[in-house]
C-alpha cells in the first residue's frame, strides 16, 4: 500500500508541476504531452501494480520490478536524442540568422558610407 501512495503522489506532483511551468510559461506545449503521458503511466502503476507483472510476463521479463526501469531509461533515451536533434536545428538557425545580420549591417554601413559622400 505505500509503494501505491508513494507512486500516486509521484504522478500527480508531476502533472501539477508541469501545468505550473505551463502557466508560467517555462515549458513549450509541445514538451508537456510527453510528461503528462509519463505522469499519467506511473499513476495508471501506481493504481494497477498487477499491470506491470502481467506486462513482464507477457514480454518475457523475468524480473517484473526491472521493467519500468528500462521503460523509463529508453524513454529518457529517446527524448534526450529528440532534444539534440531540436537543438542542433535552432544552433544551425542562430547561425543562419547571424549571417544574415552580418550582410545587412555591411549593407547598411555600405549605404551610409555612400550618402555621406
Amino acid at each position: 500500500m505505500e509503494l501505491t501512495l508513494l507512486l500516486s503522489l509521484l504522478g500527480l506532483i508531476t502533472a501539477v508541476s508541469i501545468f505550473v511551468l505551463v502557466r508560467n510559461h517555462l515549458l513549450h506545449l509541445s514538451y508537456t504531452l510527453f510528461w503528462l503521458f509519463i505522469a499519467f503511466i506511473v499513476l495508471i502503476l501506481a493504481f494497477w501494480p498487477s499491470l506491470n507483472l502481467k506486462l513482464a510476463k507477457a514480454l518475457g521479463v523475468q524480473y517484473a520490478p526491472i521493467l519500468p526501469v528500462i521503460v523509463a531509461i529508453l524513454l529518457l533515451f529517446i527524448k534526450s536524442l529528440k532534444q539534440d536533434i531540436e537543438i542542433t536545428k535552432k544552433e544551425q538557425q542562430i547561425h543562419r540568422l547571424i549571417q544574415e545580420l552580418s550582410i545587412l549591417k555591411s549593407e547598411i554601413g555600405k549605404n551610409n558610407q555612400h550618402r555621406g559622400k
